[in-house]
């Protein structure tokens, strides 16, 4: 993510979630939630030379709905929000807090061997 001269990285996401849902006939809604982590890298010229990074704890949840098209083939549309909380960053003597969110919509194709 970029804001002006703003620069925020990640290298990795995990995330560690549970799955519940209801299913009828060939279809099943589901719910998810769960916890984030990552290392997010800051760096503004603005601000000065280097950059600064934190490794931050978060949530992530979502839902979803599948649907067999056959016995074998599964199709997904899910949505999920992951949210890390705010933490200071510090660059070139300049400390600033940044909350970091994303949200994602999905489509998938399974295949059961």
């Amino acid at each position: 993510r970029s804001r002006g001269e703003m620069s925020l990285r990640s290298d990795y996401f995990a995330a560690a979630k549970i799955r519940a849902g209801l299913t009828y006939d060939w279809f099943m809604a589901y719910v998810t939630g769960g916890a984030a982590v990552s290392t997010f890298r800051a760096s503004n010229p603005n601000f000065g030379p280097g950059s600064d990074s934190n490794t931050m704890l978060g949530w992530v949840g979502g839902a979803g709905l599948e649907m067999f098209v056959t016995e074998r083939v599964i199709v997904r549309l899910d949505y999920e929000r992951i949210v890390f909380p705010g933490r200071s960053f510090t660059v070139g003597g300049t400390r600033f807090k940044e909350d970091i969110d994303s949200d994602a919509i999905r489509i998938g194709v399974s295949y059961k061997f």
